[in-house]
């Protein structure tokens, strides 16, 4: 079984780090029967971070492909969307769409990731603003230093009441103009029909946070 494993994220890493194109982001797929994976690849000056961003995607690509073909879900679709990009970082939302097996509702979750264009890595949110606790979320978006977002990008009222914020996302998004979204799943902070909801920091925000915090 390791040894499979293996076998497919040699595949997938092989298939991202593929010739050169023009574009920075072209998008590679996977198809089957009740699956059908869409991913970024992603091209860069250094071949050693675009491998490193590379098989990063390739992992996340190889764990929606496992649980379809182990059966945990019936049917698996996989999208994502570049958010921001410039010469130095990449900011991507992946988004996986499964229907596991017995259940009368699709599953989807969200995943916001910026990587460093010239090492590879992954740069944490604590680089752009300093968050200490869930509650001074909750006290940004009731003061209206912060906002709240469905998926399609218009702003909502926040109801903590029914919707506390319960957690610091590390998931999180560059939106340009020094705009930081920072994501969450359906149901946590806003009613499913919100679909995914972000917490916005515009740049005034994040000043106003790292000097709170710093």
């Amino acid at each position: 079984m390791r040894m499979k494993k293996a076998a497919s994220l040699f595949f997938l890493i092989t298939a991202l780090t593929a010739s050169v194109a023009s574009a920075s982001v072209q998008t590679g797929s996977i198809q089957k029967i009740n699956l059908d994976l869409k991913y970024p690849l992603v091209y860069t000056q250094n071949q050693t971070a675009q491998k490193k961003i590379n098989q990063d995607i390739a992992t996340w690509v190889y764990n929606s492909k496992r649980d379809y073909d182990n059966g945990e879900f019936l049917s698996v679709e996989t999208q994502y969307e570049v958010t921001y990009e410039d010469d130095s970082v990449i900011s991507i939302m992946f988004v996986n769409l499964s229907y596991p097996a017995g259940v009368a509702h699709q599953w989807t979750s969200y995943d916001g990731i910026v990587y460093d264009k010239r090492t590879g890595n992954r740069i944490p949110l604590y680089n752009y603003v300093h968050i200490r606790n869930a509650q001074q979320l909750e006290d940004g978006l009731y003061s209206g230093v912060l906002s709240l977002h469905d998926e399609s990008g218009e702003e909502i009222t926040y109801d903590g009441t029914n919707w506390p914020v319960e957690r610091v996302s590390q998931d999180y998004l560059l939106r340009g103009g020094g705009t930081i979204d920072l994501l969450y799943s359906p149901y946590e902070l806003a009613p499913f029909a919100a679909g995914a909801t972000s917490i916005r920091f515009d740049p005034e925000a994040i000043n106003y946070f790292n000097r709170m915090n710093s």
